[in-house]
């Protein structure tokens, strides 16, 4: 065979080689879409049964596993809430001073810490285990019978401010001094005029004394100027001294005969030692 006739061979065997291929392509081709189509279907069958089944399942597992899970959250739940209250028991029992509570504010735009404390009044505040703020604007830090006191307060400066012990003891020292001192210038005052009242009364008195005195005196004197008989004249005149105690007096007098049986007498005296007068006017009548 020569290389002419091996060429041809080879070519006819290439060109029934690439028919089989062909036609062999083809029928693969047809039966993949044969078997496409009916494994797909078969496929879709299959999926949807699938799909149903596994929801069915889903189903029922889904209510399984959320009716087991709110038995577990009810369970913990009922735990979580015993763990608490034993908790806040014994938060409570560790803490039973109370050193820190609210209290009742029932009042308007009041404030109260304590136990039970209550701030009823308006704007009120109540601070203290059982303090009670029940005026208005006020500020409680106990309740009656059950005082206490506000310590380590400063010294007030303004007129609002609170005082404290040592502030106001001052103040009453200050106040009290203040006070002896007026009460002492109105004690001296009273005593200048009690002794200007006790030496005008003194002088007045004895002033008085001289004055009873010289009375007395006076009246010893015109006593000793006697009426004298007729012979001596129709009319008569006397003078005479008297004392008494210091005080003397000196006295004169008249006598006139206005008949045998009538006599007018007229007597005056003045004190030597004070100046006090006196006078005196009669008529004696005989018969």
């Amino acid at each position: 065979m020569n290389l002419s006739q091996l060429t041809n061979s080879v070519g006819v065997a290439l060109n029934s080689a690439n028919q089989y291929t062909a036609d062999r392509e083809g029928e693969i081709r047809k039966d993949q879409v044969d078997g496409d189509v009916t494994t797909l279907a078969n496929a879709n069958k299959h999926a949807d049964a699938g799909v149903i089944d596994a929801k069915a399942y889903a189903d029922k597992g889904d209510v399984a596993t959320l009716s087991n899970a709110n038995t577990h959250t009810d369970k913990r739940e009922a735990a979580i809430r015993k763990d608490q209250v034993e908790g806040d028991v014994t938060t409570l029992n560790r803490a039973k001073d109370y050193s820190v509570a609210r209290g009742a504010e029932d009042g308007v735009k009041t404030v109260a810490v304590g136990k039970t404390a209550q701030a009823t009044g308006t704007n009120s505040v109540a601070i203290g285990n059982d303090s009670v703020a029940a005026r208005a604007n006020s500020v409680s830090v106990g309740a009656a019978g059950n005082e206490r006191q506000i310590v380590n307060v400063a010294a007030g400066t303004q007129g609002t401010d609170a005082v404290n012990v040592d502030q106001m003891n001052r103040g009453d020292a200050t106040t009290l001094t203040q006070s002896i001192n007026y009460t002492n210038q109105r004690v001296d005052s009273a005593k200048e005029a009690l002794d200007g009242a006790y030496s005008y009364i003194r002088k007045e008195n004895a002033e008085m004394r001289r004055e009873h005195r010289s009375i007395g005196a006076m009246a010893m004197a015109s006593s000793a100027i006697g009426i004298g008989p007729t012979s001596l004249g129709r009319t008569q005149a006397g003078l005479a001294i008297g004392n008494v105690q210091s005080q003397s007096a000196l006295a004169f007098g008249v006598n006139h005969y206005m008949n045998e049986s009538t006599v007018f007498t007229f007597r005056g005296a003045i004190g030597t030692s004070s100046s006090v007068t006196g006078g005196a006017v009669g008529v004696v009548k005989g018969w």
